[in-house]
């Protein structure tokens, strides 16, 4: 091809016809121009191609991350120990309404054996998964993913894991050291009680006195627990709602895609 244009130049050129070679001039060089542009269309069509398939693999690991934030949020609510005696937020919950109507009647031995033999408190953090969302902001990929609004839908929920997580540590904080305060109350008559036994409750008549400061000690620190445990659990399922609600949005972007 381009050997022809040469010849047709040559042959103008010769026969002294400038006007025409002028205007072929002009034509090839349009030619080359629309070349060169259905080069950079195809170029630009590809990348967009390999980017649009590079953030649909993306928009997968991040569903696989919240679906492992729901598992988690399930594992915490329903958290059973080594013997497979239930003590997530959801049986915590219910030992802790039970243990305040017994501090706020006042109590009795069988009642205090119940609390010695119940969990009162779990301080477990929430530690949710974001590595592919953190990994995605330090590589640049992220405003390039898809739509402004999935965007900020994705960066809201994962600001707000962030929050949560301090927050849960700042209430979980609040109540350690309420039981703390109970050192030589409660924590006394559990060492006690893993010596002696019952006999232990013997060696601690504040357990039956509602005014004693060992008493108050114990029930605060039962109310701040059942209180913390609620909202912690409440957090938690509203972020396992945003998450279901998110993956959908993503599920969304990813069928809006072309193939």
């Amino acid at each position: 091809m381009i050997k022809i244009f040469r010849t047709i130049r040559q042959r103008m050129l010769q026969e002294n016809r400038f006007s025409r070679y002028f205007l072929y001039a002009i034509g090839e060089i349009v030619l080359v121009v629309i070349g060169i542009f259905l080069a950079l269309q195809l170029n630009n069509w590809n990348s967009d191609r390999k980017l649009e398939q590079s953030n649909i693999v993306l928009m997968n690991k991040l569903i696989g991350e919240l679906d492992l934030n729901m598992e988690r949020i399930g594992y915490l609510d329903s958290l059973t120990n080594v013997n497979g005696v239930a003590k997530g937020y959801r049986t915590l919950l219910q030992t802790t309404d039970t243990a305040l109507v017994h501090v706020f009647n006042g109590l009795d031995t069988a009642e205090v054996l119940w609390l010695l033999e119940n969990d009162l408190f779990m301080a477990n953090n929430f530690n949710l998964h974001s590595s592919v969302y953190e990994e995605m902001i330090s590589t640049g990929r992220f405003y390039t993913l898809g739509r402004e609004g999935l965007t900020k839908q994705i960066d809201k929920y994962y600001k707000r894991l962030e929050r949560e997580e301090n927050y849960n540590q700042d209430r979980n904080h609040g109540v350690i050291e309420l039981w703390t305060e109970c050192k030589y109350g409660w924590q006394d008559l559990n060492m006690d009680f893993s010596k002696l036994g019952k006999q232990a409750i013997r060696k601690h008549p504040w357990l039956f006195d509602p005014g004693s400061k060992h008493f108050l000690d114990l029930k605060a620190a039962i109310f701040m627990s059942n209180h913390v445990l609620s909202t912690n659990r409440d957090r938690l399922l509203a972020l396992a709602q945003d998450s279901e609600d998110l993956i959908l949005s993503i599920e969304a972007q990813i069928g809006a895609s072309p193939e």
